[in-house]
């Protein structure tokens, strides 16, 4: 499992709305420490992101204590 591509949904709850988003890319797995790069799509929302849509890249760096987030890309908001 651990490194095998995946997809899964997230639900971002925002001030004005939720997005929709879709990340694919590989599993990480708990004890590893590196980073994996996964893709972004965001496939709509709620409220004033009802007919949002964009993609990008998320990298995600897991180090001996904590971990990292970086998200780069675009959000269109229609």
């Amino acid at each position: 499992m651990c490194g095998q591509k995946f997809t899964f949904s997230n639900l971002w709850t925002l001030a004005a709305g939720e997005l929709l988003i879709q990340e694919t890319g590989p599993r990480l797995c708990l004890g590893n420490i590196g980073s994996v790069t996964r893709e972004f799509t965001v496939v709509g929302g709620t409220q004033r992101y009802a007919s949002a849509g964009g993609s990008g890249r998320a990298t995600i760096t897991v180090q001996a204590v904590g971990a990292t987030e970086t998200w780069v890309g675009q959000v269109n908001l229609g």
